[in-house]
């Protein structure tokens, strides 16, 4: 599969298409600003280029603070945070042009979606969950 995907492809597939692909924009989307997709970009280890909230500032979603792809991805390190879509754009050309960069920078960001969104992180957040009786119970 190369290029522009219009529609839905297969679990397997879509991983394979994140691994190869050389990096990910992400700008929240409507109605949800925080989606699965951003997890599983991140867990495949490319380069992620991400919107900060004042690009992704919706006026029906004012009201919510619910986008936290920016709180997840350390700029510079992790990923990139950008304010406008110049930064966006150089960041998106640093890593196409830079593939040993791209790929620290991937794997820094899949090591963190490992550490907030892994199996054994989960798993202990639904065990203090259930032995809790259900209340809510930080695993930090």
């Amino acid at each position: 599969i190369g290029g522009f995907n219009g529609g839905e492809i297969p679990y397997e597939m879509m991983k394979q298409v994140l691994r190869e692909s050389r990096v990910y924009v992400y700008a929240g989307s409507w109605p949800a600003s925080y989606t699965l997709s951003f997890i599983e970009a991140l867990m495949t280890g490319i380069p992620l280029v991400v919107a900060s909230k004042r690009i992704t500032q919706n006026a029906d979603l004012e009201q919510f603070d619910f986008y936290e792809a920016d709180e997840i991805v350390k700029n510079e390190e992790s990923g990139f945070v950008c304010e406008n879509v110049i930064q966006m754009r150089n960041c998106i050309e640093r890593m196409l042009k830079d593939p040993e960069s791209a790929k620290i920078i991937g794997e820094r960001g899949r090591q963190k979606a490992i550490e907030e969104f892994g199996k054994e992180k989960i798993k202990l957040q639904w065990k203090n969950f259930l032995e809790k009786g259900g209340e809510h119970v930080s695993t930090n």
